[in-house]
């Protein structure tokens, strides 16, 4: 019993991050925002009978239809998945739709955009994964995550600025947005702790 719940919960977070790579998606222009809502709206139905089906393995293996709800996309006010509620969550995002448009204005190189997108990224999908956790324990530990992944952003940043210093004023706007979102990490990681 116990390793099909740790199975479930692998597949529920794996669900939330996938929301959250459609968020990252539709802010970096990739896809429209009705693919992006279409495809959450099927990843809601689908955490709702994991959350179902996790809860039945409590008593006995039957799965059952549970209500999952939360607040609000842009254009319908619908909120598909708690984390989108989290002001850090959103702050991620502002993160990653400014690395989208350092990396139009074309003078980052390519392997210097690919980490900052790695980490700025891994912001986003590891508050998405760690709020649907059902452990204190797990959700400190993706906040961490987060939280380091933010800061690898922001040394990105900081190699970006030295190497060209042209650059230096269009990183401030960055590592604004990186500096807010560790400290509602940190914030938000001391709550749980205590």
């Amino acid at each position: 019993m116990n390793a099909r719940r740790q199975f479930i919960d692998t597949a529920y977070g794996s669900a939330l991050e996938c929301a959250a790579c459609l968020d990252i998606l539709g802010i970096l222009e990739c896809i429209e925002l009705s693919v992006v809502n279409e495809g959450k709206g099927r990843l809601s139905h689908l955490v709702s009978m994991l959350i179902g089906f996790r809860k039945a393995t409590e008593r006995m293996v039957c799965e059952e239809g549970m209500a999952y709800a939360s607040g609000a996309d842009a254009k319908t006010n619908h909120v598909w998945f708690d984390h989108e509620k989290l002001d850090v969550y959103r702050k991620a995002l502002e993160l990653v739709s400014w690395c989208g448009r350092l990396q139009r204005g074309g003078f980052v190189s390519l392997s210097t955009m690919n980490l900052l997108d790695k980490a700025s990224t891994g912001v986003v999908l590891n508050i998405a994964e760690g709020n649907g956790k059902f452990s204190r324990k797990d959700r400190i530990r993706f906040i961490d995550h987060a939280r380091t992944a933010a800061l690898q952003a922001a040394a990105n940043l900081d190699v970006l600025a030295v190497r060209q210093a042209k650059s230096r004023s269009d990183v401030a706007d960055g590592k604004g947005l990186l500096a807010d979102a560790v400290r509602m990490l940190v914030a938000w990681e001391r709550s749980l702790e205590e």
